[in-house]
């Protein structure tokens, strides 16, 4: 074994443990003293194993580049990668790389550029390889669930856990399939059935405290999912339990500058939020705005998360001007994001239209409500519940005209 390839077998067992900053210096070290040995690589392009192991390197710095929210490097380490595969055949190599690139084109809000690639692996990936077939199943599913293809999501999810059976087990794909269950609970949660949710997220959680160091960050992951559903049910004291835990191991393992820490600390405003603390709760709505423009420039679907998420706390203590301004900035990036007529845009809408009507605007609450129904109707997933809601309180305004 060279030195190459021992150090990085150190760093991938740095990456299984949820080391990932760990894992990164330790790479990016390994990188500097390869570009010393020889600036151009010519050296490795001698011997096709030594091509075949930096190809190797930059797969596995270009995954844990993204685990730390490193979009930028993930990139450029995902093309090298590449650039170093077209000498040889190395399928798992090529599908981590794919996964990796789709995972990039997820943070990016490419939800159909994701699902795109993925399908288009997916015919590539023999048969023999279950356990690749099962995680692009899963990441199909997630970019689905994400832009609202509930349907479809629930589809490939079901996909996943058919290929999954047929698995024997073991440590991998033992936690492969807790992968499966998070999105399931995920998935209940967005769609209304959080009560059904709650016991997939629970049992991924549970299994992965079983497989996992006590530590790792799939354990926070999941933990912060459990508190979701929780707050969804009304249960803040138990969604106050879960979310404290997973804040502390997320900021550990991420640090501040991540994802997945925005993702907690968006729970925690909203905790704080649900218990009328509107300044407090402001204060790490804004963070979510600085932290993401940071990682992803000004225009990001979590910018547009921090908007509503102010326009809601503004709402709570009066403030309805305010209010609409703020979901107007983040009704602005999710046109820009998603289009014109995307289900996304329903919550900065309905929330616009309950302030319009608390300032005794009825014409422009109804306008506004108008377009929420129409948007609605034309999504053939729609979120019944949503839709009734939205009928209810146009009706009750067009009672207030004719009045």
């Amino acid at each position: 074994m060279n030195v190459l390839e021992q150090s990085l077998k150190q760093i991938q067992e740095l990456h299984i443990k949820g080391q990932y900053r760990k894992a990164y210096e330790q790479l990016k070290q390994l990188g500097t003293d390869l570009e010393a040995y020889d600036p151009t690589f010519k050296v490795f392009q001698t011997r096709a194993c030594n091509i075949e192991m930096l190809a190797a390197f930059y797969t596995e710095y270009g995954s844990v580049a993204l685990k730390l929210s490193l979009l930028d490097i993930s990139k450029e380490c995902v093309q090298c990668a590449f650039y170093h595969l077209k000498g040889f055949a190395n399928m798992n190599l090529f599908i981590l790389n794919v996964l990796t690139y789709q995972r990039i084109n997820f943070w990016l809000c490419r939800y159909l550029d994701s699902i795109h690639l993925l399908k288009r692996l997916l015919s590539v990936v023999p048969n023999s390889l279950v356990h690749y077939k099962i995680e692009i199943y899963i990441n199909i599913a997630n970019s689905q669930r994400a832009w609202c293809f509930y349907d479809d999501a629930e589809v490939s999810i079901n996909q996943a856990e058919q290929l999954a059976s047929l698995l024997n087990p073991s440590y991998q794909n033992d936690l492969l399939k807790t992968n499966i269950l998070f999105l399931k609970a995920r998935l209940y949660m967005d769609t209304d059935r959080s009560k059904y949710g709650l016991d997939f997220a629970l049992d991924c959680l549970q299994q992965r405290e079983m497989l996992l160091p006590r530590d790792h960050p799939d354990i926070a992951i999941a933990m912060e999912l459990v508190a979701k559903i929780n707050f969804s049910q009304n249960l803040v004291q138990e969604a106050q339990k879960y979310h404290d835990q997973a804040y502390k191991m997320k900021i550990k393992a991420f640090g501040l500058h991540n994802f997945e820490t925005i993702d907690s600390i968006n729970e925690k405003g909203r905790l704080l939020l649900s218990s009328k603390k509107e300044q407090q709760a402001m204060y790490y709505f804004q963070l979510i705005g600085e932290i993401s423009q940071v990682l992803l420039g000004p225009l990001n679907q979590y910018q547009a998360l921090s908007y509503n998420n102010l326009g809601c706390a503004l709402f709570n203590i009066g403030k309805y001007e305010a209010s609409i301004q703020q979901h107007s900035n983040a009704l602005f990036i999710y046109e820009k994001l998603c289009g014109l007529e995307h289900s996304k845009l329903v919550f900065s809408l309905n929330q616009m239209a309950n302030a319009n009507k608390l300032l005794n605007r009825p014409k422009a609450a109804f306008m506004i409500w108008k377009r929420c129904q129409t948007i609605l109707e034309k999504n053939p997933q729609i979120n019944s519940k949503q839709l009734n809601a939205i009928k209810s309180s146009l009706q009750g305004l067009s009672i207030q005209e004719e009045d």
